[in-house]
């Protein structure tokens, strides 16, 4: 995306990261400063260029006290990737160089805006419409005048004149009415043209005086079909007619169908290349993708952003033994839907050994044709289920001439590549497996990257890794030479796991705004073979209208861990904010610590609600400071109408203070002095509502 006139060039479809330097001197002589500074920001060729339309002529002219409309093509600059979503209004008196006059800041991309001519008289002004959270902006190509009224009138404007409306959202604006030169004469609003099927409208007032301002609502609520509709709405003053179009581009938000599919959640023992699908939304045009090893996607392996594809392949060998996590959320013009909860699954484990040569580096000559060999010295293997070829390192002025084997103790013979990569120079460190979901790559992976060998290796699979194994590399061109720096290999075997296995997983109850210890008796899960501390929780969703903790290590997130022995111990504990009786949890998988795996069930908390609270609904109410030391004020927006109780719990679930507030108050000051550093639970209660914050002590 790019500044520019109307008459520049479309740019191509990429991205690209600028970064943008300016330096001032001040030309001293003997001796002058300089200094600059750096901006940088991404350029993509799917949005842009962003323009202004009007005023862009020397012949337009302005009217002081009129609304005037002011527009320009938003070229895709609302949307994904730029998602600029406001836009500054700015004047300028002196033909653009600077712009001191803010005529609108802060309003919406949608293409245009109706503003107050301001009393400036000038014949240089011109129009900067500038994004108000990124870099890019246009002027108007000319100067054009703004003179005072000649005759008495009214203007008419409008907040939006339309745009994209996200059903079931309704759509609304604000009709403006400005009086110039004193005019005086009553103003009638009505609505001409039709609203979509199921559309119902309302002005709320129909009747104004020059000067005053009416809303206008259409409601949507019971529209269902997509589209472009158009109407009008109109002012009559006297024997004046004023006609503003409004033009509504309706768009369904429905995500219906959209659901992550394979690897199916909780799988295991899966191989080591994956491709992530997932069923396609009704309404969604395109798909965020995150692939991670953590539920908290803090790190992101593997990603896309606005795909219209339904899979993502993963394009690296994942690790032997080890869980993955991935999510989905599906996007269209009206802005991303809600993030799948994540998908969990893990790889096959195995034994590995690795193996390093200790004969290198060696030469490769520009003489003749050399062939040159590493090997490696088994002592004692066994039986080969998986070879990987982990590290080919070396460099060579031209790779196109190099041609190499892999042989095992037992002569099988294999090619690794030949003739390939024609024109490249340089160092190259790569490794060998069947299993990688890339092909030979050029230029040739300078990173460790595993690709697939030119031919399989599968012929060597099922034979003993005992005796000597030979990388041998031919020079097929003389003249050019290079090195030989490493060579590594790695022989897994296949071992028997047993995962752990769920023993306990029931429904618990906990009165309602209060907290409770999990205990194996609601939560249990064994292993064959690995003691309760060797069971370890990760959390992969939270509690929507609770908190789960951990004794000691506070309030518990995506990622975070536990195990079955903090369990047994009781220092893992459910808190419900008592905001509803609908029962809450988390979900979760569990693992062994060595490549058994088990997911992803969902533990479930039921609050058990009195009958005087089963009507009851949150209510708000804040505390501050918070962290606090000494004292804490908890304050309503407006005074209490009934009475209200305070209660403040510790994280073990006793109760340490009860207060209690007037009919009529709006804020208390409580005393801390009493209460040691730490988390704490303040539930307020009234005959409205209850409501829950977290409180920490310093």
């Amino acid at each position: 995306m790019a500044n520019g006139s109307n008459d520049a060039e479309q740019l191509p479809t990429y991205t690209r990261d600028l970064t943008m330097r300016f330096t001032a001197r001040d030309n001293k002589p003997n001796g002058g400063g300089v200094s600059w500074a750096d901006v940088e920001f991404k350029a993509v060729g799917v949005a842009g260029p962003f323009l202004v339309m009007s005023p862009n002529a020397s012949s337009d002219i302005w009217r002081v006290g009129e609304l005037t409309r002011v527009q320009w093509d938003v070229a895709n600059t609302d949307v994904t990737p730029v998602n600029c979503k406001k836009v500054n209004i700015r004047l300028s008196k002196d033909a653009g160089q600077t712009y001191p006059i803010t005529l609108a800041a802060g309003t919406d991309n949608d293409g245009s805006h109706y503003v107050l001519v301001p009393n400036e008289l000038t014949s240089l002004a011109r129009i900067r419409v500038e994004a108000a959270d990124n870099v890019f902006f246009d002027l108007s190509n000319a100067n054009f005048k703004i003179q005072n009224p000649v005759q008495p009138s009214l203007t008419l404007g409008l907040s939006a004149d339309g745009g994209i409306v996200c059903l079931p959202d309704n759509f609304s604006t604000t009709i403006q009415t400005a009086s110039v030169l004193g005019f005086s004469t009553p103003v009638t609003l009505d609505l001409v043209g039709n609203l979509p099927p199921g559309a119902t409208s309302s002005f709320s007032a129909t009747n104004l005086n020059p000067g005053e301002s009416a809303t206008f609502e259409v409601n949507l609520q019971s529209v269902v079909v997509e589209g472009e509709f158009n109407f009008v709405i109109r002012a009559i003053a006297a024997s004046d007619t004023f006609l503003r179009p409004v033009k509504l581009f309706l768009r369904r938000n429905d995500f219906t169908g959209f659901a992550l599919q394979t690897p199916l959640n909780g799988a295991t023992d899966l191989s080591l290349a994956q491709t992530l699908h997932w069923a396609k939304g009704l309404d969604a045009d395109n798909y965020d993708v995150q692939f991670s090893d953590s539920p908290a996607f803090t790190t992101i392996l593997a990603s896309a952003s606005a795909t219209s594809q339904d899979s993502l392949k993963i394009n690296f060998l994942l690790e032997k033994g080890k869980a993955y996590f991935w999510r989905v959320r599906p996007l269209n013009e009206c802005g991303p839907g809600d993030w799948s909860e994540p998908f969990f699954f893990s790889t096959y484990a195995e034994n590995c050994l690795s193996f390093a040569a200790n004969d290198l580096p060696k030469s490769i000559s520009t003489s003749g044709t050399p062939i040159i060999e590493s090997k490696i010295t088994v002592l004692q293997g066994g039986t080969i289920s998986d070879l990987v070829i982990s590290q080919i390192e070396g460099f060579h002025e031209y790779f196109k001439d190099l041609e190499a084997h892999l042989i095992s103790p037992q002569g099988t013979d294999v090619l690794l590549w030949k003739d390939r990569c024609g024109n490249f120079n340089g160092g190259f460190d790569m490794g060998f497996s069947d299993a990688s979901p890339s092909g030979f790559a050029c230029p040739p992976p300078n990173n460790g990257a595993i690709n697939k060998p030119q031919n399989p290796l599968a012929p060597i699979l099922g034979q003993n890794a005992t005796g000597v194994w030979t990388l041998r590399i031919r020079d097929n061109v003389s003249t050019s030479g290079g090195t030989l720096s490493n060579f590594k290999l790695q022989f897994c075997q296949s071992v028997d796991i047993q995962p752990p296995y769920l023993v306990t997983n029931i429904v618990m109850p906990l009165p309602s705004g209060t907290n409770r210890a999990i205990t194996p008796d609601f939560l249990l899960v064994e292993d064959p073979n690995n003691p309760h501390v060797q069971l370890t929780y990760t959390v992969m969703t939270v509690p929507q209208r609770g908190f789960i903790e951990k004794s000691g290590a506070g309030e518990l997130h995506p990622g975070d861990q536990f195990t079955q022995a903090d369990i047994d111990a009781g220092l893992i504990r459910f808190f419900d904010y008592g905001v509803s009786p609908d029962p809450d949890g988390f979900r979760f998988m569990v693992a062994d610590g060595e490549g058994g795996f088990f997911g992803t069930p969902l533990f479930v908390a039921q609050p058990l609600v009195g009958t005087q609270d089963v009507d009851f609904k949150a209510i708000d109410f804040s505390l501050f400071p918070n962290p606090t030391s000494a004292s804490v004020w908890l304050a309503f927006g407006q005074p209490l109408e009934s009475v209200a109780q305070l209660r403040i719990f510790n994280m073990a679930g006793q109760l340490l203070r009860n207060e209690r507030m007037n009919a009529g108050q709006e804020r208390l000051q409580i005393d801390l002095n009493q209460l040691p550093k730490g988390i704490y639970t303040v539930r307020v209660e009234t005959e409205a509502g209850a409501g829950v914050r977290k409180l920490v002590v310093e």
